[in-house]
């Protein structure tokens, strides 16, 4: 996959998430090997890990760090980075269950001295937003297709990224009128977006096609496709 994106992207960092098929030696060596920057949500497994979190728990600091090899890795360039999860702390109406539950694991090829942990989790946690906006892309506005031609696909994708844009748009300019703050939650759902584009009454009125459609959708528009493929 790294070799395959890196034909069409240049890749400075890869962000992982904790599951065991990249939690391991042979995972996080090959990223090294590359030439490559590794930030991952690490597995709170093992002695060694579990003794580093709870003693931060017992300490109370914001951050910080651990050289650490996951199972053969050379320790000296591997570092495990802990970092206090206000989101957690807040949610969580008790005390916690295990002392290390209210820190966030990281595993990393950085230096925590050239990169601090609290600039390591505010670059994750975009990720995190990454994955969940395509997620409500997919569940909330990606339209049904059977077709197997690539091009309508990405027509069907490319229509709902832009709903998406149109809903985070709305959400943004529904905050400022109400002075609400956007990390308190959406002004108006995916379900009520939708509902209000097909109860809109207006008719635009586009006599012929925009030239940002062609520049959009031009490689679509130009593939072709026989009708049948569109069912």
């Amino acid at each position: 996959m790294l070799r395959l994106s890196r034909q069409h992207v240049d890749i400075g960092r890869v962000y992982l998430d904790a599951g065991t098929e990249f939690y391991n030696s042979d995972a996080i060596s090959t990223i090294t090997e590359r030439g490559l920057e590794l930030v991952m949500q690490g597995r709170k497994s093992g002695k060694t890990v579990k003794h580093f979190l709870n003693g931060m728990a017992r300490a109370d600091p914001r951050s910080s760090y651990y050289p650490y090899g996951v199972g053969d890795l050379d320790g000296n360039s591997y570092y495990a980075v802990g970092l206090k999860s206000d989101k957690t702390v807040k949610l969580r109406k008790s005390e916690a269950d295990v002392p290390m539950d209210d820190y966030t694991y990281f595993y990393t090829n950085l230096h925590p001295e050239e990169v601090p942990p609290e600039e390591l989790g505010e670059a994750y946690r975009r990720r995190w937003g990454i994955e969940t906006d395509f997620r409500v892309i997919k569940e909330e506005f990606l339209a049904k297709s059977a077709s197997r031609n690539p091009a309508i696909r990405a027509f069907y994708f490319n229509f709902a990224a832009h709903l998406f844009n149109i809903w985070t748009v709305a959400n943004i300019l529904r905050a400022e009128e109400t002075g609400e703050e956007l990390s308190e939650g959406k002004q108006l759902t995916a379900g009520e977006l939708m509902q209000a584009i097909e109860d809109d009454p207006r008719d635009l009125r586009i006599p012929t096609e925009p030239p940002e459609t062609r520049q959009v959708f031009g490689d679509i528009l130009d593939a072709g496709w026989a009708s049948s493929d569109a069912d």
